[in-house]
């Protein structure tokens, strides 16, 4: 199956198409950074409901190509796009939990192209210094974001929190 074939798949066609989703996955995550910066502006909602789109049908691609719903929803990646997928849906509601959104990042460290990138690079030794690393800001973006958002800070205001205490 070539869905399958694009998501775990280590051969010159897979790896192309991964490096294209990574580089959404990218894009994506760079608006997730900016998101609290542009929040105010006229086009906000509508990348917002776009990326809202990607993620279900990627989402749905991902449930086909693994072709057992169980083995789907055991995946931890695929409660986390829920979540993201909901903090996109309903933006106003759930902005609280957008700095979940920075779980995709996580995603990117998991896949095979990350190993593929290292390797040809010459950095294959540190590859699990690098998914580490990766890791690490995820979490510690995590722990800020709970921190900050005990008190009344605006998602810039936690943005730089999460900058600075690190």
């Amino acid at each position: 199956m070539k869905l399958r074939r694009i998501e775990r798949g280590r051969d010159a066609w897979a790896l192309r198409w991964q490096a294209i989703l990574a580089i959404i996955d990218v894009s994506i995550i760079s608006f997730f950074i900016f998101g609290p910066f542009l929040r105010s502006g006229p086009s906000y909602l509508i990348i917002d409901y776009m990326i809202a789109l990607w993620i279900l049908a990627e989402l749905a691609a991902r449930a086909f190509a693994t072709g057992s719903l169980g083995v789907f929803l055991r995946r931890p990646m695929t409660w986390i796009d829920v979540v993201i997928l909901a903090t996109l849906l309903f933006p106003n509601a759930l902005f609280n939990f957008a700095f979940l959104r920075a779980m995709r990042l996580w995603a990117v460290s998991e896949s095979p192209l990350f190993s593929v990138i290292l390797r040809r690079l010459g950095c294959h030794p540190y590859r699990d210094v690098a998914r580490a690393s990766l890791n690490f800001l995820v979490f510690l973006f995590m722990v800020t974001a709970f921190r900050a958002g005990s008190g009344n800070l605006n998602s810039r205001d936690k943005w730089n929190f999460c900058l600075t205490s690190a």
